[in-house]
């Protein structure tokens, strides 16, 4: 449903719980769309994680990596990060980088704080035919919120497509019922 929605939009906003496959969404969407992709993992780690999933879900498309001391824009699917990308802004060779990608997808856009621009500017500044915003936690207008960060993430990517709460993840079997247990700890006196 997500991908479908996704797929057949002008871009906007995923929200999925933890653990249900954004990036195997993510692959499926640069696989269905046939569009040339950068997709921004907002730190090292998920970049690495992102990468190795593209490349076993991608087979045949070539992925490389920007960030991390490799500065591989020439894939079919570009996994980066926005820092990379920030300082890579500041150069003549973003001017051709910009114009590269038809999908871009930003992981964990929650993390995209108003106070910090640079992403913003970075990703409104990318002249892609589809952006998207994938996370667990998104606060959007379609909640009542008036938070800057969510008018934010509207303007830069578009409305809430897709959102499915934990519950009927769990209730449909893609997701186990938590089990919370509480363990008193007592600390030995000073």
């Amino acid at each position: 449903e997500a991908i479908e929605r996704a797929a057949g939009s002008r871009g906007g906003l995923l929200r999925l719980p933890v653990r249900t496959g954004k990036t195997t969404i993510a692959a499926a969407l640069a696989l269905q769309t046939g569009l040339r992709t950068l997709f921004l993992a907002p730190s090292e780690l998920l970049a690495t994680q992102t990468l190795r999933v593209f490349k076993t879900a991608l087979r045949g498309g070539r992925t490389t990596l920007f960030g991390l001391g490799i500065h591989d824009g020439s894939g079919d699917v570009v996994v980066a990060t926005p820092q990379s990308l920030v300082i890579l802004a500041k150069t003549r060779e973003f001017q051709s980088f910009r114009e590269a990608f038809g999908l871009v997808m930003g992981d964990e856009v929650h993390h995209n704080d108003s106070a910090d621009s640079a992403w913003r500017e970075l990703l409104m500044d990318i002249n892609a035919h589809l952006k998207l915003g994938l996370s667990a936690t998104i606060e959007t207008i379609e909640d009542g919120s008036k938070n800057e960060n969510a008018i934010w993430l509207h303007g830069v990517c578009g409305p809430l497509l897709y959102s499915v709460p934990v519950s009927e993840m769990i209730e449909r079997g893609f997701l186990h019922r938590p089990v919370i247990r509480f363990v008193r700890y007592e600390t030995p006196p000073l």
